[in-house]
């Protein structure tokens, strides 16, 4: 289920390693607007 993958670290650590760069490239785009 979605939930136990939500559980695993692994996946935690995916979606922190993701939202940190949505907010980076997010930053990126503003600072060169």
């Amino acid at each position: 289920m979605v939930v136990d993958m939500l559980r695993d670290p692994e996946a935690d650590a995916l979606f922190k390693a993701l939202s940190d760069s949505t907010r980076r490239d997010i930053l990126v785009r503003t600072l060169h607007v």
